[in-house]
Parts: structure tokens; C-alpha cells; sequence
């Protein structure tokens, strides 16, 4: 088989680049991750703070009412 002739050097120079990859591909999923979870986050306080927004509108509505 061809790479068992391939020279030591360049199977760890592989090795070492291959490990890279891997380190930065997990690096950059972690982050995706992060920012996807953060995104979300921001979503639903938004979200909730539009909420408690329009309950006091509501609220404040009700007030000129009485």
C-alpha cells in the first residue's frame, strides 16, 4: 500500500496538520454553538421583553381608562 512507503516526515507533518484541522474544525463549532445559544438567548428575552412591553401598554391603557 502506498502510504506505508510515504516518508515518516510527512506522516507526522500529516499527523500534526490532520490534529490542526480537527482542534480548529471542534474550535469553530464550539463558537457556532455559542453564538446559535446566544442568538436564542437574545430571542426570548426580546421576545419576553416585548411581552412585559405590551402588558404594560395594556396596563398603562387600562390606567387612563379608570
Amino acid at each position: 500500500e502506498d502510504w506505508v512507503q510515504l516518508p515518516a516526515e510527512w506522516y507526522m507533518k500529516t499527523i500534526k496538520g490532520e490534529l490542526a484541522t480537527a482542534f480548529i474544525g471542534d474550535h469553530v463549532q464550539t463558537l457556532l454553538w455559542n453564538f446559535v445559544i446566544f442568538t436564542c438567548t437574545l430571542y426570548h428575552v426580546f421576545e419576553n421583553y416585548s411581552i412585559v412591553i405590551r402588558w404594560l401598554i395594556v396596563f398603562e391603557e387600562n390606567l387612563y381608562i379608570w
